[in-house]
């Protein structure tokens, strides 16, 4: 008897998800915050911006929803006897300025994207594709062909939304490529859906109307636009060493003496949490499955910093 009860329960949250994933979420045409990281370890770059949606334009009789990026530049340095960079507070620039237009057709369900020196769009996004399919468009004449190995769904918010997985066909990301329904790629809104030999960016928070949706669940907050900073000011940092890695890592405060941190999983399941006060902790998720977690670490003063780990 539990027996069955427990397969009908399993058997309706299944159904619930399916369901759920049958809505479709469409783009965001205003108040909308993508954070990105970024760090190339072959350049030494290391930059964190935001993009957001700063109002309409039109193009060729058509309306756009205008792309703004700002953000800001830090110095990379060696980090003996790690073979990976490391990515410092010391800024070396702040920029801000207009970085496109993107339109969505329904019910279509396709994206366009427009670069402020030219006077014709091409597809960003397409949320009908099917395994198999390549993706085309503003991405496709970056790489080789960029095809869709899976697709599954992932809980955002309250409700599950369709995500395609992508294999990393172009090189070692950090992190699985893949591309969620209403808010694209997991490596950023612009940003090639695919991985990079030693270039790492990674989506950080994406927000809609206040409420921040990916990577964790916020109602009350959205994502924090990146802005420059002065040269003194300290803010929460943190290197994890290594990512990729197997469950165990270290984690290493850059500019604070203690905070609080929490890991989730990529279901916004909390796995750890407790208050950090060393400059350097190890920590050990080798009993936990493989794939993606997400450390966050917050100060006194609350302002955080969230950063993905991928267990292989």
């Amino acid at each position: 008897m539990k027996r069955s009860l427990l397969f009908l329960l399993v058997l309706w949250q299944i159904n619930i998800a399916i369901a759920q994933t049958n809505v479709y979420h469409p783009f965001p045409s205003t108040s909308a915050i993508w954070n990105v990281s970024y760090q190339d370890y072959w350049f030494y770059d290391c930059r964190e911006y935001s993009y957001s949606i700063t109002g309409d334009t039109i193009i060729n009789s058509i309306t756009y929803h205008k792309i703004w990026k700002q953000g800001k530049s830090m110095l990379m340095v060696d980090n003996t006897p790690s073979p990976i960079p490391l990515c410092t507070n010391q800024l070396t620039s702040t920029y801000s300025y207009y970085a496109g237009a993107i339109r969505e057709v329904l019910p279509q369900k396709k994206i366009y994207f427009i670069l402020p020196s030219s006077t014709v769009d091409s597809l960003l996004y397409d949320f009908t594709l099917n395994v198999g399919d390549t993706i085309k468009g503003y991405f496709n004449p970056n790489v080789a062909p960029i095809v869709v190995e899976s697709i599954d769904s992932i809980l955002i918010g309250t409700q599950y939304r369709k995500r395609w997985n992508i294999p990393s066909v172009c090189g070692w990301g950090g992190a699985t490529p893949r591309v969620i329904e209403g808010i694209g790629s997991v490596f950023g809104l612009l940003e090639l859906p695919c991985g990079i030999e030693k270039n790492v960016r990674i989506l950080e928070c994406f927000s809609q109307n206040n409420q921040t949706l990916y990577p964790t669940y916020d109602v009350a907050n959205g994502c924090v636009l990146i802005t420059s900073i002065k040269e003194n000011e300290k803010f929460v940092s943190i290197s994890i060493y290594p990512n990729p890695n197997n469950g165990k890592f270290q984690l290493k405060l850059m500019n604070q003496k203690s905070v609080t941190l929490e890991i989730t999983d990529i279901l916004g399941n909390t796995i750890l949490k407790s208050e950090i006060k060393n400059e350097t902790t190890d920590f050990d998720l080798s009993g936990q499955s493989n794939g993606i977690y997400f450390v966050k670490t917050i100060d006194s003063k609350g302002s955080f910093v969230v950063k993905k780990i991928v267990k292989q």
